[in-house]
């Protein structure tokens, strides 16, 4: 990931297992697909493996990949670390509509 300390960043609907958003820093795009492919997984068991408001963090080579499941359990977002010692902290929530 070079000097990359978010890699990856995306956003999905839960209920369709459909990818709203995502960032990709660099790569090939071999791995780009692959990124988002790890993410469609992550999404389709978003709804049996995590409940609303609720977060988990996955070490993943020398990061980490950390999910957080809104709290209505609509939409599930994920960030991929480079390094395990990235601060977990919850990001700003946003505004309600």
């Amino acid at each position: 990931w070079g000097d990359k300390m978010l890699p990856f960043v995306a956003v999905g609907r839960v209920k369709d297992g459909v990818t709203l958003a995502f960032y990709v820093s660099d790569g090939t795009e071999e791995r780009k697909e692959q990124m988002k492919d790890i993410f469609g997984k992550l999404l389709g068991a978003a709804a049996q493996k995590l409940q609303a408001g609720q977060r988990t963090r996955l070490q993943w080579n020398d990061g980490s990949v950390c999910c957080l499941m809104d709290q209505h359990g609509l939409l599930l977002y994920c960030v991929v670390t480079s390094a395990l010692s990235y601060p977990e902290r919850l990001p700003p929530q946003p505004l309600p509509h």
